[in-house]
């Protein structure tokens, strides 16, 4: 057994050689200098001298910390350790091994080192493995975490897909999006192209004091900011902005934190749909997945915004087939019943009106010695003296279908040409923006033309130029 003074006088010992030491784990670490200090072979020097095991223990278990946090491998840190273990045993021996030394002190000075190494091989991996456990257990946090809001995702996808009545559908929306970022409200405003403006159409909290008719224009609070400038829009403190505070009281409550991102439907063209805010009572910073997870669920909304829409108009254009349908039968039955020509034109520009949407028609007949047009029949121009006028083939849209065969399609013609026989009538020309006029051609013999007048700017398509 050894006592205190044996202790002691190996501690001297290794004092009184700390240079030779020193030189031993600079030649093992294949350094020109050195040990550095803070290395662990300079650790290991240090407390193999002194034996101050609870500082060495600390100090690798942070190293240990350290390596993994990098990245770092730890075989070659234990290799490393005992490189500088070999060489100071053998520098052990030959300090010990001398003739006036007792041999019990070197099996302390040996004893010592070893447990040192193990102390150190174990503080070292103890503290490489806390930081390993604790990854681990962060990355199975997170892929729970996105496991959860996958299924959110896919909850909120399947309710949009539902035969729910869009409205309601929204609401859940509004309800689940909120709960999954543990936000307090949660609104979706609609955007209406025609009016510029965005309607309330969703939240999951109280309704604004004004009732749920609630309308801001474009660029009006943060939703008609986002609806603008069509990018997501992240603020701490909504009601510190002068710009946001009113919309985030006008539920009756104040919100401060928000976060609200721009429904946009990314066709071929790309298409506001509206805007999507989540907001809470305290500020907040919402977090860069947070505004991943809110754009996903406002492209679902988006996506089945665009679908309802086609199926609307798909249905609108079945039920109008089927009108246009009866209506051409119906003028075919009365045409055939009828003898008198000028009721049957009558009857014509009165069902040209109603097939194609527009306000206003007319039917030109041709003089071919003359080489001029004649009306003979409208519908909506009873305001204007049309009757008696003449136009020359080649001359306003009607002469041009007649001279070319083929039908003419204008918009805003009638404030840019001159020859154009409603010009001269400003309480009539200002309401018409379209015009379309086709030849009527019997054995490829011209016979006039037909024109419509529409009050919209825009293009009739092929289907309605046959009808």
């Amino acid at each position: 057994m050894i006592d205190s003074s044996d202790v002691e006088q190996v501690e001297k010992i290794l004092a009184q050689h700390i240079a030779r030491l020193q030189a031993s784990l600079q030649d093992a670490s294949g350094a020109i200098s050195g040990p550095e200090e803070g290395s662990d072979a300079w650790l290991l020097l240090n407390a193999f001298i002194s034996n101050d095991r609870p500082a060495l223990i600390d100090r690798f278990e942070q190293s240990g910390r350290a390596l993994a946090e990098q990245g770092g491998k730890i075989e070659a840190r234990i290799q490393g350790l005992q490189s500088y273990i070999e060489a100071l045993a053998h520098e052990c021996k030959e300090l010990f091994n001398h003739e006036t030394v007792h041999l019990h002190l070197l099996i302390e000075a040996t004893s010592r080192l070893y447990q040192l190494q193990s102390l150190c091989i174990s503080a070292l991996t103890r503290g490489y493995q806390a930081v390993i456990d604790q990854a681990m257990f962060e990355r199975q946090q997170m892929e729970q975490h996105l496991e959860h809001r996958l299924q959110s995702l896919q909850l909120i996808n399947s309710i949009s897909n539902s035969m729910m009545d869009q409205d309601q559908t929204l609401e859940i929306i509004a309800g689940k999006a909120s709960e999954e970022l543990g936000a307090d409200y949660c609104s979706i405003f609609y955007y209406d192209e025609l009016q510029r403006t965005l309607t309330l159409r969703a939240t999951n909290g109280p309704r604004p004091l004004g009732g749920m008719h609630y309308v801001l224009h474009l660029g009006e609070g943060y939703s008609g900011w986002v609806a603008d400038k069509g990018s997501p829009l992240l603020v701490h403190d909504a009601l510190a902005d002068a710009n946001f505070a009113i919309e985030a009281r006008v539920s009756g409550q104040e919100f401060r934190g928000l976060l609200s991102v721009p429904i946009i439907f990314f066709g071929t063209v790309e298409r506001l749909i509206g805007v999507i805010s989540l907001q809470s009572f305290e500020p907040r910073d919402f977090t860069t997945e947070e505004i991943d997870f809110v754009e996903v669920v406002a492209g679902i909304i988006a996506i089945n915004s665009e679908n309802g829409r086609l199926y609307e108009q798909t249905d609108e254009q079945l039920r109008r087939k089927v009108h246009e349908l009866s209506t051409i039968h119906r003028v075919t039955g009365i045409i055939t019943s009828i003898l008198e020509l000028d009721r049957i034109l009558q009857i014509i520009t009165t069902q040209a009106v109603q097939l194609s949407g527009a306000e206003r028609s007319c039917i030109f007949e041709l003089d071919s010695e003359k080489q001029h047009l004649q009306i003979v029949a409208h519908y909506g121009l009873e305001g204007a003296d049309v009757r008696g006028i003449q136009i020359l083939v080649g001359q306003c849209c009607a002469g041009r279908a007649v001279q070319d065969g083929h039908p003419t399609m204008a918009i805003d013609c009638l404030h840019s040409d001159e020859s154009c026989f409603l010009c001269q009538d400003p309480m009539i020309s200002s309401e018409i923006h379209s015009v379309l006029c086709v030849p009527l051609e019997v054995k490829r013999n011209i016979l006039g033309c037909i024109c419509i007048y529409s009050s919209h700017r825009h293009q009739l398509s092929q289907e309605q130029m046959q009808l």
